[in-house]
């Protein structure tokens, strides 16, 4: 089972993405901010993360690029 990390502050869409996701076979990993979202993609090493740009603290921007380096 592949892995979906889902990093959004907004709860509704966040957990819908996820619900979606887990109904279609993935294991979907939520995140509501950037720092939350960096900390468990270092963890899990997911397939795919889908973030929003726009985040509390830790833009999804500077989270893709803090794990490019």
């Amino acid at each position: 089972m592949q892995t979906i990390l889902v990093i959004d502050d907004d709860d509704n869409l966040r957990d819908t993405i996820g619900v979606l996701l887990e109904r279609e076979g993935f294991r979907a990993l939520l995140a509501a901010d950037g720092m939350t979202g960096l900390d468990q993609a270092i963890l899990t090493k997911p397939a795919l993360i889908i973030t929003d740009l726009r985040l509390p603290g830790l833009s999804g921007v500077e989270v893709c690029k803090r794990l490019r380096s």
